[in-house]
């Protein structure tokens, strides 16, 4: 499995020194010493072609399960939000619990990714983004009795809270790695503890939204998985590999 992060990381950098003007193409006339270029001939036994054609058939069901928008906003980004002293993550994280609440009336377990890769062979923890705090400002924006000024105030709680929360994920105090590893310990056959068959505990790992992202402004990466109420997928496997 590819990672995202460092796939990412690789192609803004390509992207980047190639818009800065910062990579020696070299001559632009041929050099005389070099050799000419020969194409690489790859040889399949029946084996090999057979997987490939599998695999196409494979990804080719998968692109179809997901449908892809791109909306390109440009009235602000990040430097302006920064402005506000507001993280642009939990800006965002917040827009997308506003947005869903407004949409249904409710707020739903939201995944979004948090980096662990401070840790020995760390990669991720769970930072849920539904907190009382989201909770409290997504009911005061729908509340016409609310004044403005309370609607602020909720909103900075919620911001605070969310970057509380990636800081504690990021730092391995986050919940949901912990569980999953104690839970994959179990051998064949022992008594699942009380806690993994609790309702709540499983409809806490059905996430109604998956939220991770990879922002560059040379490539439109910032997205995410968004479930309809009826059809709500667990994504707790593909989530925590």
């Amino acid at each position: 499995m590819m990672d995202g992060t460092p796939t990412h990381r690789l192609n803004h950098y390509v992207c980047d020194v190639l818009a800065r003007h910062k990579l020696d193409h070299g001559a632009l006339t041929p050099q005389p010493n070099l050799p000419e270029p020969e194409e690489i001939k790859f040889h399949l036994n029946s084996n090999v072609q057979s997987a490939i054609t599998k695999s196409e058939k494979r990804f080719d069901e998968l692109v179809t399960e997901f449908e892809l928008r791109v909306m390109l906003y440009q009235g602000y980004g990040a430097d302006i939000i920064k402005t506000f002293k507001s993280s642009p993550d939990a800006w965002a994280q917040m827009m997308i619990q506003l947005a869903y609440y407004k949409f249904y009336g409710v707020s739903r377990p939201t995944y979004e990714s948090a980096a662990t890769r401070k840790f020995q062979l760390g990669r991720t923890e769970t930072c849920r983004s539904v907190s009382d705090e989201s909770v409290a400002w997504c009911k005061a924006m729908e509340d016409p009795t609310v004044s403005n000024e309370q609607c602020l105030e909720l909103g900075q709680k919620a911001l605070n809270a969310h970057v509380k929360f990636i800081m504690a994920a990021s730092d391995g105090k986050g919940c949901d790695r912990h569980l999953f590893g104690l839970k994959k310990l179990l051998s064949p056959g022992d008594e699942v503890p009380a806690l993994y068959k609790d309702p709540a505990f499983s409809y806490s790992s059905h996430w109604f939204m998956s939220t991770s992202q990879l922002s560059s402004e040379y490539i439109n990466g910032y997205g995410w998985y968004l479930s309809s109420e009826d059809n709500v997928s667990n994504l707790q496997g593909s989530c925590r590999q």
